[in-house]
């Protein structure tokens, strides 16, 4: 599922899933990373969510949270674009090398 940002709807889709990676730019970093992520703070008075806040939220509303890991993808120029900066596409490159190994390991 693809997503402009992360909403605290979102977490009823999390409802029937057993493992879930959410992939985001980062402002920090110098190559993509795959980490596992664990439930954080969920706050309600925000428009958007965390990917923890996510994971919260739904352990809150189904008591239970699928496996979770953050593909981070470092990038330099998040302004508005056509097309990914040369440390952008490096990143995607990277994050999709990580993604297929990790999905090689856990199918």
């Amino acid at each position: 599922m693809s997503v402009h940002q992360l909403t605290p709807e979102l977490a009823m889709e999390l409802q029937d899933c057993s493992h879930v990676v959410f992939a985001d730019a980062s402002a920090s970093g110098q190559k993509a990373t795959l980490e596992p992520l664990s439930p954080r703070a969920f706050r309600p008075d925000a428009h958007h969510a965390s990917p923890g806040g996510l994971l919260e939220l739904g352990r809150h509303l189904h008591g239970q949270v699928p496996e979770a890991w953050l593909l981070a993808m470092p990038g330099e120029d998040f302004s508005l674009r056509e097309g990914l900066s040369l440390r952008g596409e490096a990143s995607l490159s990277q994050a999709l090398e990580l993604l297929t190994a990790f999905l090689r390991r856990t199918s």
